[in-house]
């Protein structure tokens, strides 16, 4: 009877261990899967960023090229720039142009309204 007493016991025990197994890889599982999508998350982001710095590093290039421009010339050329992207990045990022005294300031946002990157162009 003793030993009736023990197995019972042991195959008892073995559940609980088994359980608590289970429990502790769900939540290792669990962590690792919310690493990943915070590395997706990142990893898209950063490909905003690169996007964002090409695109205005384009707009500086052409008008570096022209002997003189003006604020509707600056906003034409980064339209052109921004219509050239994918559909996926047009619709992650807006940009913005701002005229303040003898310079365009040029931003591109992110949808969450964040600015990645800007300059700040002094008008000839």
């Amino acid at each position: 009877m003793n030993t009736r007493q023990e197995n019972v016991r042991q195959a008892a025990f073995n559940l609980v261990e088994v359980v608590f197994a289970l429990g502790l890889l769900g939540m290792t599982a669990s962590a690792a899967f919310s690493g990943l999508n915070l590395c997706r998350d990142m990893q898209h982001r950063f490909g905003q960023e690169r996007v964002a710095v090409q695109v205005l590093d384009n707009v500086v290039e052409r008008l570096a090229a022209q002997p003189a421009y003006t604020a509707d010339t600056v906003r034409q050329i980064v339209a052109a720039e921004f219509a050239a992207l994918p559909a996926r990045s047009q619709q992650d990022l807006t940009t913005r142009c701002e005229v303040s005294g003898t310079a365009v300031t040029v931003w591109i946002q992110r949808r969450d309204g964040k600015t990645p990157v800007s300059v700040r162009i002094p008008l000839s």
